[in-house]
């Protein structure tokens, strides 16, 4: 049988990569990954999955279905991409010891002692995180790498440092790491020195998939305090990125996702807040249209189907003509001309992409999209998920369709699917299904899961 694709092996044949990359690294030089006594190797992995998992995707997916062997391509890569990051045994890292006056940002930071540091690694994740922020009743740091001025954080027990990758001294020095892995070297040091100073009684990160944030986990492990994640979405494709993640505490919507957050990660504790944003349940807007939640062509996701998720929705917008149809844009891909006039040519089609997420569901009663967590987050703002099913990658969690509470569905049966959901009027069903599992999955929204969030922190930092 002819796979669609080899995303999904190509997603293995990666994590096996880096942990063969690690393993050498450790062999040649045991101490190299070391930073005090605490091993940075998943920020390490983080950062080469960056580097070369795009990089090589489609070529893999090609080679594969040229019916190239595995071993050849793996071993490609090996030799062009990984071997050359390998260290010598000669290398070594420098550890210095300072006292917290002899750094150069004590004079600004040493009033922030034992505060809260909250790292935000870009403008969504600081929208994302303002719920908290503006609710927090204790002093906190938020160290930002973008200009902020287009939002605002109303609490003054909040604080922004605008930082940058540089750091005019060093807390320690490893020629592999500034070498190989620059990223991680300099936002080690200069997180370093903050922390050196601060003293901060613990360190939060959001999503936890980015090397920044595995750094800090390695920091709060040196300086012993904890680390807490807090889940910004589900990624339904659990790459090298969301496996194996060394954060203390993770911080999730519901119980539904703490085993399958467990199932790749089984260091930090697991503990539900639920969805810090409130949902709209008012009658501002209509809740009658269908929207595409669309994503970049990456990970699992390749022009053609993006281009197959579009044509699915001029379709129905040709089916259905009294229904209204939304294209919300992903923030960091966006429409080219072309299929701009595609769909300008059909009255009920509208894109979205400058309303905000609540709104757009608000004004939703099914959402589709191919393997985003919009798929899940649909259920907290009762707005029926389909998933469009074009990857060779398996869907997830698979019991959502067994549950009755989502569909999952190709390019074959998608119109029909949909006509008989909307003809035999199964919403009222839905939503009664949605009343038995939605606290499973999102156990609380909006200020009650601020105030979850808040209490689990104070108790994490107090015990």
């Amino acid at each position: 049988m002819v796979k669609n694709d080899y995303y999904l092996e190509y997603i293995e044949v990666i994590e096996e990569l880096l942990c063969r990359y690690i393993y050498e690294t450790d062999r040649i030089n045991p101490n190299i990954l070391l930073i005090d006594r605490c091993s940075i190797e998943k920020a390490v992995k983080n950062n080469i999955w960056t580097k070369i998992f795009h990089k090589y995707r489609d070529y893999y997916n090609l080679q594969r279905k040229n019916e190239t062997s595995e071993s050849l391509i793996i071993e490609y890569i090996w030799i062009t991409d990984l071997l050359p990051l390998l260290p010598t045994s000669n290398e070594k890292y420098e550890l210095f010891t300072k006292s917290p006056e002899a750094s150069i940002y004590f004079e600004y930071l040493s009033k922030f002692a034992d505060t809260i540091i909250i790292y935000c690694y870009n403008k969504r994740q600081l929208i994302y995180y303002l719920p908290l922020l503006n609710s927090l009743d204790e002093e906190a740091l938020v160290f930002v790498n973008f200009d902020i001025k287009s939002i605002s954080i109303n609490n003054n027990k909040i604080t922004v440092i605008e930082y940058e990758f540089y750091c005019e001294e060093y807390y320690f020095k490893n020629s592999f790491l500034a070498r190989n892995f620059p990223k991680i070297y300099w936002f080690g040091n200069i997180f370093l020195e903050f922390v050196n100073v601060i003293n901060p009684r613990c360190i939060v990160v959001l999503e936890g998939c980015h090397l920044e944030m595995e750094t800090l986990s390695t920091i709060s492990k040196i300086i012993e305090i904890p680390c807490i994640c807090i889940q910004q979405g589900w990624p339904s494709v659990m790459h090298t990125r969301f496996r194996n993640m060394t954060y203390d505490y993770f911080l999730t919507w519901g119980v539904e996702f703490n085993d399958l957050w467990k199932k790749y990660n089984s260091l930090p504790k697991f503990t539900s807040i639920g969805y810090l944003y409130s949902t709209i349940n008012d009658c501002t807007y209509k809740k009658n249209a269908i929207t595409f939640f669309l994503q970049g062509p990456f990970i699992i996701i390749n022009k053609q189907y993006f281009d197959e998720l579009l044509e699915v929705a001029i379709a129905l917008a040709f089916k259905f003509p009294d229904i209204p149809f939304l294209i919300k844009e992903h923030p960091e891909y966006r429409l080219d001309d072309v299929w701009l006039r595609k769909l300008s040519k059909y009255d009920n089609i509208s894109i979205v992409k400058d309303l905000c997420l609540s709104e757009v569901f608000g004004r939703s009663k099914i959402s589709i999209s191919i393997f985003s967590s919009i798929i899940m987050e649909s259920l907290i703002h009762d707005t029926f998920p389909i998933v469009f099913e074009v990857s060779s990658v398996p869907y997830y969690p698979s019991d959502l369709e067994i549950k009755q509470l989502g569909l999952i569905t190709n390019r074959d049966n998608i119109l029909s699917k949909i006509e008989r959901y909307l003809s035999m009027n199964q919403e009222e069903l839905f939503h009664e299904r949605l009343l038995k599992f939605r606290k499973k999955y999102f156990s609380n929204e909006g200020k009650d899961s601020v105030d979850s969030l808040m209490l689990i922190m104070n108790n994490i930092i107090n015990n």
